[in-house]
């Protein structure tokens, strides 16, 4: 069965984490206060969500001081999910979490 891919992005104490816990179920992703919890890249969390097979990539919050780092990680992830992939590494969902 085919996987379905989806990534929480947005800046740092935005609730990424917390939004991740609070559709997919508690405790499948870490979370603080404000302040960064989430190490630097995207981190995988594999599930089976009601039959489906689910990965959600929790991403490190953007910060301004940072952003040129952050965009080489992203960068990353989507040479690895590109359009000439196969299907199943596609992120079909993106999350942007605002304040």
């Amino acid at each position: 069965m085919a996987r379905y891919n989806v990534v929480l992005m947005g800046k740092t104490g935005v609730g990424k984490s917390s939004l991740g816990n609070y559709l997919f179920g508690n405790n499948k992703f870490k979370t603080g206060t404000g302040k960064p919890v989430t190490s630097n890249g995207f981190h995988s969390v594999e599930f089976d969500l009601q039959g489906l097979p689910v990965t959600v990539f929790d991403s490190w919050g953007i910060e301004a001081d940072k952003a040129d780092q952050w965009l080489r990680e992203l960068g990353k992830e989507l040479e690895k999910r590109s359009t000439a992939s196969d299907p199943e590494n596609w992120f079909h969902s993106v999350f942007y979490c605002i304040q």
